[in-house]
């Protein structure tokens, strides 16, 4: 299990955010698993994440503005 994957199961175990948003925090083990995932806000985790292990600032705004139009267009 690499660094990203046990910060990412840090964020999916949190029990109010599996309850709202309706997922299995051990369906999504890696953080490839939470990419793949159907579930909107399990894969904003994991590009958060990804955001977090990031140092590239060009990178940390592409990866901002692609987090906040996927969360625009599935959950507004």
């Amino acid at each position: 299990m690499t660094k990203e994957d046990r910060m990412l199961q840090l964020v999916l175990n949190d029990v109010d955010l599996s309850s709202y948003y309706e997922y299995t925090p051990d369906d999504f083990r890696t953080i490839q698993e939470a990419f793949n995932a159907e579930n909107p806000v399990v894969q904003v985790a994991a590009k958060i994440v990804r955001l977090i292990e990031n140092d590239d600032k060009s990178k940390q705004k592409e990866v901002y503005t692609e987090v906040f139009n996927e969360l625009k267009k599935n959950l507004l």
